[in-house]
């Protein structure tokens, strides 16, 4: 699956030979980069999972008595909620009171299997609506992105008015009124380097719609974070001091981060594949994949536990600041906030880089250090273009989320009240019934919110590192899109020349 390279270096790509090598750029071979960190996160993951089969071996994760015992031996600790046991014994196990207090209410099987076809329909009208918006976004890439930034302008203008109306005017407000000069230029220069924008997302589209198992690699790393999870509460019961939970909770970061990242550069070398051979490989999606968690599998992990280290610093001076809060000393407090926020800063930053350097190792099979340098050489040459055309998409997808997500809440929430207020619940009088059908259609709608954003941040998550994948091509490989994407190459030096003549973007 590596497209028969050699294992040689990367060969230049000749402009004028139009039979040049250019899939030798791709990847340069089978060379395992970073070994010692893959080496260490599988030891790892095998840790959590012999401490998780121990415990359930043991009985010990069904026993409330051995979860975290210092906090039970602790009457200030033990009755914090972050200590109380995740998982219950059942012996004197009594259900949890109905979340309708009303006498009346009963949840039987209608209920049940109307409940659960509107988690159906949900889930197919988020996905559906989700799709429809990138099939928009491929057709009328510019419009799509200057009609959701309008929307995000009005949108920030209508909070910014109702603010000033439920609190009048303050010092706030009118600090804001100074700033809008500033802002309208700022909205401007997004307005204009919307056209290049829009190349680079017209591309992700066609990308992510040609290979549409992309969608279903990430929902498996989704669901493989999800039972890791699982794995780790069980895990979480060999703790038997407070100071055992803090390597655990390294692991759960560094993991998750892996997980992530495992998708990321997964889609951002399907993207490179389109980018170099576009006449198509077999299998590109697995092709990537395999490459990814075996020769690049290092590099992810080396690049993954850095920002863990930052998280992981982050968890225990939100810790400091609680128990801070718990003694009621405003010092330590103090001292602890400034720390959360600078490293909070330092995480965005490294996050940031790191999407940019998994393109780099999904693209070449580098070592993380070296994907640094280069994401590092890319951030001085093209570091503004890379951060105004993120901020442009992410505008314009979060624009979408928030859309989907309300409007599909509020039909899911009118429909279940009608459903449950016409159909349900007969023994209730009129105004019992009034109740439990709004508290139900508000939790439905509430339910249809959450799942249809997080529907559309993992369809807009592959879209947005094919993005990232296609903005470091046509930034880095400015020969190979000139030899293998003419009409790309010519629209992007269109916007170049001038922004009149890009319109047909």
């Amino acid at each position: 699956f590596f497209f028969d390279l050699p294992h040689t270096a990367m060969l230049p790509v000749p402009t004028t030979d139009p039979d040049a090598p250019v899939k030798v750029r791709l990847f340069k071979g089978a060379v395992y980069q970073d070994v010692w960190a893959a080496v260490l996160f599988l030891v790892h993951m095998t840790v959590v999972l012999s401490a998780a089969l121990y415990t359930l071996g043991t009985g010990r994760v069904w026993d409330s008595t051995t979860w975290f015992p210092w906090a039970q031996s602790d009457p200030s600790l033990s009755s914090h909620p972050s200590f109380q046991p995740p998982l219950l014994s059942t012996e004197g196990f009594s259900p949890s009171p109905s979340p309708m207090p009303l006498a009346c209410v009963t949840w039987e099987q209608p209920q049940y299997v109307a409940a659960g076809v509107t988690g159906g329909v949900v889930l197919t009208t988020g996905l559906a609506v989700a799709m429809g918006w990138m099939l928009l976004a491929a057709q009328q890439p510019l419009h799509f992105l200057r009609a959701l930034l309008a929307g995000y302008v009005c949108l920030v203008l209508t909070a910014f008015l109702v603010t000033v109306l439920a609190t009048g005017f303050s010092l706030p407000t009118l600090l804001i009124l100074l700033c809008i000069p500033l802002y309208f230029w700022w909205w401007r220069l997004l307005w204009q380097r919307a056209e290049f924008s829009a190349v680079v997302l017209k591309r992700a589209c066609a990308t992510v719609q040609d290979h549409k198992t992309v969608g279903g690699m990430a929902l498996s790393m989704v669901l493989i974070s999800a039972l890791y999870k699982v794995v780790w509460v069980c895990a979480l019961n060999v703790a038997t001091q407070q100071w055992h939970v803090y390597p655990l909770v390294f692991c759960l970061l560094w993991a998750e981060l892996v997980f992530r990242n495992i998708a990321h550069t997964t889609v951002c070398g399907v993207a490179a594949t389109d980018f170099f051979v576009p006449e198509g490989v077999p299998n590109p999606v697995w092709g990537a994949f395999c490459r990814t968690c075996t020769y690049s599998l290092g590099s992810i992990c080396f690049g993954s536990v850095i920002l863990a280290v930052v998280q992981f610093v982050r968890v225990i001076a939100n810790s400091l600041k609680n128990e801070a809060a718990r003694k009621k000393n405003p010092v330590l407090m103090l001292i602890a906030c400034c720390i959360e926020f600078f490293l909070s800063c330092v995480e965005a930053m490294i996050e940031y880089f790191n999407r940019y350097a998994f393109v780099q190792v999904a693209m070449y099979g580098k070592g993380f250090i070296q994907a640094a340098k280069d994401t590092w050489s890319l951030v001085k040459t093209a570091g503004v273009d890379a951060v105004i055309n993120d901020l442009i998409i992410s505008k314009a997808t979060g624009m979408c989320t928030f859309l989907s997500a309300v409007f599909i809440g509020l039909m899911t929430g009118l429909v279940s009240f009608g459903v449950a207020h016409g159909n349900w619940w007969t023994a209730c009088d009129e105004h019992d019934l009034l109740v439990a059908s709004l508290i139900y259609a508000s939790i439905a709608g509430l339910v249809a919110f959450i799942i249809t954003a997080l529907i559309h941040g993992l369809v807009f998550g592959i879209l947005d590192s094919a993005v990232v994948a296609f903005f470091v091509c046509f930034v880095e490989e400015p020969e190979v899109l000139a030899l293998k994407h003419p009409e790309l190459s010519a629209q992007i030096n269109a916007y170049i020349a001038g922004p009149s003549q890009s319109d047909s973007v």
